[in-house]
């Protein structure tokens, strides 16, 4: 079943995705510091028609997030992109 997303997540919502992924950047992989906060974003943009499903949202650091703005998406699909396509094929 296909849960589509509101543009903002619950508290719930957010839980959910750090089971299931932990407080892991999606970006790189590293551990974001309990100190930091967690920001959540679709794995394959938004903005460029990708869907607002929960298996398309990832918790990243607040550094790689602002890295994806969708004027730098090019740029952080190169650098980023295999794992990307890895993690989506894994879920």
């Amino acid at each position: 079943m296909t849960v589509l997303l509101k543009r903002q997540l619950t508290d719930e919502e957010k839980q959910q995705i750090l089971k299931q992924h932990g407080r892991k950047c999606f970006a790189t992989g590293h551990e974001i510091p309990n100190g930091e906060p967690v920001q959540f974003d679709h794995v394959k943009a938004y903005s460029l028609g990708f869907p607002s499903e929960m298996d398309n949202i990832a918790p990243m650091c607040a550094q790689h997030n602002k890295r994806r703005v969708p004027s730098h998406w090019k740029t952080f699909e190169r650098s980023f992109g295999s794992r990307i396509s890895s993690q989506l094929a894994t879920s």
